[in-house]
């Protein structure tokens, strides 16, 4: 939370300032952009919905007779 990382320690000439520096020049992971980060349309998350309650209706068995299908469908709306 408190971290912020330097943004030019992974710049061709690096950070200027070296250990009296600010920020952390540990690496980081990207955070995401407000561009980046859109919501799923209404359609989308009602179909989702639907799944999630139709996978909680089934047993453990039927899930394992279904996998392959199962992995299709996830493999189609995680791309």
């Amino acid at each position: 939370g408190d971290c912020r990382p330097c943004h030019y320690i992974h710049t061709s000439t690096g950070c200027t300032n070296g250990q009296e520096c600010r920020y952390c020049h540990l690496p980081h992971t990207k955070r995401s952009t407000k561009k980046g980060n859109k919501r799923q349309s209404s359609s989308q998350r009602m179909y989702c919905k639907k799944f999630v309650a139709a996978l909680s209706e089934l047993s453990l068995a039927d899930v394992d007779e279904a996998s392959h299908d199962l992995r299709a469908l996830l493999k189609t709306y995680s791309a």
